[in-house]
């Protein structure tokens, strides 16, 4: 039984972990902050669009839903923002985790699921467009 504030986390080899969600917030080394509506992450490698659910200065967490594909990893994202309002390509990063989101309600061969991307070297354009990035499209602290 999974008990209250865990994670189930699929590793890379297809193996199920599982991890708490406290010991895992207790590696972050920035505030992380809920993203308004409207704003996606795009991972051109591995062809996946997901929402942004939040986003720090060193990474962020997107929803998004997956076939039977069998997907690569990723080494740079696209930041998009609904309309037009904002767009920052070729991020560099590294997925730390992705994990099967609860209470999905879709077919078996349909799943959603939430990836968790640290961000790599960036250059100071790249940092400074994320910083605007939080300071316009976020709406609070998680």
């Amino acid at each position: 039984m999974v008990g209250r504030g865990d994670l189930r986390t699929m590793s890379r080899h297809g193996t199920c972990a599982l991890t708490n969600a406290k010991e895992h917030a207790e590696r972050r080394q920035d505030v992380r902050y809920r993203v308004r509506e409207g704003a996606f992450a795009v991972l051109p490698d591995c062809r996946i669009v997901g929402e942004i659910v939040d986003i720090s200065k060193g990474g962020l967490a997107l929803r998004y839903i997956i076939g039977n594909e069998d997907l690569s990893g990723s080494s740079g994202l696209d930041i998009l923002f609904a309309g037009g309002k904002f767009h920052l390509a070729g991020v560099p990063i590294r997925t730390v985790s992705d994990s099967v989101m609860p209470d999905d309600f879709y077919s078996d061969s349909v799943t959603t699921r939430r990836r968790g991307i640290q961000f790599g070297e960036m250059t100071p354009e790249q940092r400074n467009e994320v910083k605007s990035f939080i300071g316009k499209h976020t709406r609070g602290e998680v």
